[in-house]
């Protein structure tokens, strides 16, 4: 984009050809300098610009990713997420972006500097490709040259400002820190610009490119940019149906092959998210045509001083803002002469679609991948933000065109426009307003200025330009410090303590693939972020049986989440959790309750309190389990019958106990002890059985549940609190606080050794967000230390030895003389391809979640079983085939494309030369 000579003269007059793009450069990066120093961040301060998600699930996600590049492991599968993940999946929704390659330029331990720069560079090159988009876009009714015509734009300043208007929007200052998507937001310009040259000018050649770009970056939001092209495209006025017809087919065969080029991302995609939570309701749950009921709230968002959304669980909220300029040119858009009336209606009438969407749930339904959204919402604003500033550009370009009452027209609507959300928004700040209103103002009076001939059109596209991005640029500071930082130091940095402990670990476990997990997480997906073997996943595509299942016996378990936490004994042994680390954790938060104020300390699990510490490495210390089964085991067929979804966690944990061994004998004993309850007033409680309450809120007030049951009996206490529309679970034996977890509240606790008369006491804390009915229940039970050991006993008998010979292949024997099935911890996947001694085994779904296999009895004079088990994601091999296969295509095309363009130059040159012979004689 941007060329430069070095030698005098000719030096300044290539800055002066790209002013537009320096001018871009310039300013987004005073926002972004002006961000880090006021938000320390690094290298300013250990802070990062990177949130939320990103620091459970990004940051540990690139953390895997650049030793997988580093060491040269497959990308296809890792043990390093969950307890195994379909790793090529992941990649292609959250590390496919090419640019993303940029943080092997970095330490690892400063990954979360790496992506606040790189989200930096993407948002930067957002404004430059959208000011590019705007240079060369083809139009139907400017005639010059198209050289002639690109270098006279490049002159129109004004560019810059809805270039930087576009970078700056508060979409993306709000959602920046999705990362992945922002490669698709300044690729999104081009594609459009690849769009308008193959129906204007029949090339198929940046629209194919860019758009299969686009998709194997993130094919989330390439889908979202898929819908938008389809309404883009009737926004085009062919000159008759055989035109449209004709139109429409290189459009639909372009995409195809773009689709094509990158099916073998999309396809092992499409695989994946099918077993997720999210594939389950792209064909069941559709919303049916209803409207949240919130516009006013929803178009608010449009004015100045909005603080925008980065997280939010109303899916009515969006970030609309991209500057109040665009609210004058906008009713001017038809006012405007040049163009033609059918591109006017179309594209007013898809800027329409996109507000009804904000506010009905199909549709928002269906721009979402036909999947809710969830805390996220509105991602598709960016798509609607580029048609209105289009519809500016154009507007400010055609300004002589438009009668002086087109300009009334635009300043009354837009004056109109913000009145009204004044008045249905009346509990917001009047700053909002009258900010929106003093910038309405300012540019109907540069308008009038120059209408009246008091400045000259080279001033106003300087002036507009100016203010414009002034406005845009502050908006973006206040919004990206208002979006505040995260702690990165503090999460992500690797003191010396621990350091020794992944030191010592690693040669430790060496080949062995027993897993490690934190006692206590800084944030959800720490264990990856450290590439240890893991329990814990947080990501959109895990597994949704997995989830089901592990929910089912105790854990931490919701929709794309699981964790560690809610362990027991029996679970760790047959997951293969083999060590515990345990290191101290900044305590930052505090809960407040009518009786007092406490640290949200987090239950330390029962492995803690029952496993020895093999290790100290200053304030780290590891504890080590005594009984971890390998990866793989023989258990009973019965396992086949096991239920998940009978009875409570332990009852559950109790059955699959016993199909897996076939012993009787019972881990956990249901304890029923007689229970009393108080609330705060605006709670209404009514009892449901032994254990199980209904509740329902009356007002918007703190509201709290307290249970308390006398112990009965000695025992060693386990306790899951259960309950919906619950944020916070506090327990106490006594008068001593055991337990405040507000991150994962709803997992098995265990109390520890308690004696008879003493007083067990769980507090609820109800969700605030509103009024409504909930249910809460405590289920205590017994655990049977000796009962453990005889299903272990049993467990323990035939265990495979497993070797991992690369990410995605593992080596195992066994000297299993009879034979029998096998369980492994691994979560099943229709990608696992097993040998036993050469020879393909059917792999099966054990407990509705993990892979299993059969093992045939040794024959006579063999000593043991090799077998080998590889994944291979579904659908890659075929996608790598209709890669290839669309690749060859496009290339031909475009070489019959050239041919054709040769003849036809030829046959025009020839044409010509005739007619100069005629002339001549």
């Amino acid at each position: 984009m941007i060329k430069m000579n070095l030698s005098g003269r000719q030096f300044f007059k290539k800055i002066g050809i790209n002013k537009i793009y320096l001018w871009n450069i310039f300013v987004i990066t005073i926002v972004f300098v002006v961000v880090w120093i006021g938000n320390q961040i690094f290298p300013f301060e250990e802070h990062s610009l990177i949130l939320a998600d990103g620091v459970h699930q990004y940051i540990p996600f690139f953390s895997e990713y650049y030793e997988k590049i580093k060491n040269g492991e497959s990308l296809l599968y890792s043990f390093h997420v969950g307890m195994g993940n379909n790793f090529f999946s992941l990649f292609s929704y959250y590390l496919s972006g090419p640019l993303n390659l940029f943080v092997l330029f970095f330490p690892k331990d400063k990954l979360y500097f790496s992506l606040s720069l790189l989200v930096y560079i993407k948002i930067l090159l957002s404004g430059l490709s959208f000011a590019y988009y705007l240079i060369h876009r083809p139009t139907e009714y400017e005639n010059e040259e198209k050289e002639t015509l690109i270098e006279n734009r490049k002159k129109e300043f004004y560019i810059a400002g809805f270039s930087i208007a576009y970078a700056l929007s508060s979409y993306c200052v709000g959602y920046y820190w999705n990362i992945m998507w922002l490669d698709c937001i300044y690729i999104f310009p081009l594609v459009v610009l690849g769009m308008e040259r193959l129906v204007k000018e029949k090339k198929i050649l940046l629209y194919v490119v860019t758009l299969s770009y686009c998709m194997y970056c993130n094919y989330y939001m390439a889908f979202m940019v898929c819908i938008f092209l389809i309404l883009y495209f009737f926004t085009f006025k062919s000159s008759s149906v055989k035109v449209f017809m004709m139109n429409g087919f290189r459009f639909a065969v372009s995409s195809l092959l773009a689709g094509g080029i990158s099916a073998f991302l999309l396809l092992p995609a499409y695989w994946g998210i099918k077993t997720t939570s999210a594939g389950g309701t792209m064909t069941s749950g559709i919303p049916v045509w209803e409207w949240y009921g919130h516009l006013k709230e929803t178009l608010v968002s449009q004015l100045a001083l909005n603080t925008p959304v980065t997280v939010d669980v109303a899916p009515w909220k969006a970030n609309l803002y991209c500057s109040i300029l665009i609210l004058f040119l906008l009713p001017m858009f038809l006012w405007k002469r040049n163009g033609t009336l059918y591109r006017k209606l179309t594209i007013i009438a898809s800027v329409f679609v996109f507000y009804v969407s904000y506010d009905n749930e199909l549709l928002n339904y269906i721009w979402h991948g036909f999947h809710a959204q969830n805390g996220i919402p509105n991602r598709m604003v960016f798509l609607c933000n580029f048609l209105l500033l289009v519809i500016g550009y154009e507007v400010l370009k055609d300004r002589e065109t438009i009668p002086w009452y087109g300009f009334g027209f635009g300043l009354l609507a837009s004056f109109g426009f913000v009145l009204y959300l004044w008045k249905v928004n009346p509990e917001m700040d009047i700053m909002v307003f009258s900010t929106s209103f003093l910038l309405i103002v300012l540019y109907a009076l540069l308008f009038a200025v120059e209408k009246w001939g008091k400045l000259s059109s080279k001033m106003f596209s300087r002036a507009i330009t100016v203010i414009l991005s002034a406005e845009v640029a502050l908006m973006a500071l206040i919004g990206m410090i208002e979006n505040g930082f995260s702690d990165a130091q503090q999460k992500f940095g690797l003191n010396e303590n621990l350091k020794e402990a992944k030191v010592w670990l690693k040669e430790e476990v060496k080949d062995d693939l027993y897993r490690t997990e934190f006692s206590i997480v800084s944030y959800m997906d720490e264990s990856t972020y450290h590439n240890l073997n893991s329990i814990s996943a947080f990501c959109s595509t895990v597994d949704a049986d997995v989830v089901s299942t592990l929910g089912s016996i105790g854990f931490y378990a919701d929709t794309n989440t699981y964790m560690h936490q809610g362990a027991t004994q029996f679970t760790d042994s047959i997951l293969g959790v083999r060590y515990i680390i345990k290191k101290d954790i900044l305590l930052t938060g505090f809960i407040s309750d009518d009786e007092g104020m406490y640290n949200t300390i987090r239950n330390e699990g029962y492995q803690i309190n029952t496993f020895p510490v093999v290790k100290e490495f200053g304030s780290v210390q590891i504890f080590e389990n005594q009984a971890p089964l390998t990866l793989g085991f023989e258990v009973s067929t019965d396992i086949d019958t096991f239920r998940k979804s009978t009875g409570s966690v332990f009852e559950v944990q109790n059955q699959l106990a016993q199909k897996m061994t076939g012993e009787r004998t019972q881990l956990f004993e249901m304890v029923n002890g007689e229970s009393s309850v108080e609330s705060t007033s605006n709670i209404t409680i009514t009892k449901q059985g032994e254990v199980a309450y209904s509740f329902e809120k009356t007002n918007l007030e703190e509201a709290y549940v307290k249970v308390q049951i006398p112990i009965e009996e000695d025992m060693d206490l386990y306790l899951f609190p259960d309950g919906r529309a619950v944020d916070i679970v506090m327990i106490w034996l006594d008068s001593e606080l055991c337990v405040v977890e507000k991150e994962f509240p709803k997992q098995i606790y265990d109390i520890g050794p308690v004696k008879e008369g003493q007083i067990l006491t769980v507090k609820y804390k109800i969700r605030e967000d509103g009024m409504g009915k909930g249910t809460l229940a405590v289920y205590m039970a017994k655990y049977n230390e000796e009962n453990f050991k005889k299903h272990y006993e049993v467990l323990s008998k035939n265990q495979l030895s497993v070797k991992q010979l690369d990410a995605n292949i593992l080596e195992c024997t066994s000297k299993d003389k009879d034979g029998g099935l096998y369980f492994t911890s691994i979560p099943y996947d229709d990608g696992f391809e097993i040998t036993v001694d050469g020879k393909k085994q059917d792999a099966k779904i054990l407990a509705d979640a993990f892979l299993g296999f059969e093992l045939e009895p040794l024959k006579e004079g063999q000593k043991e079983h090799k077998i080998v088990i590889k994944f291979v994601p579904v659908g890659l091999k075929e996608g790598i085939i209709i890669s290839i296969s669309s690749a060859c295509i496009f290339i031909l095309i475009l070489c019959l494309q050239r041919v054709w363009n040769k003849k036809k130059e030829e046959h025009v040159s020839g044409s010509d030369m005739g007619i100069s012979d005629e002339v001549s004689s």
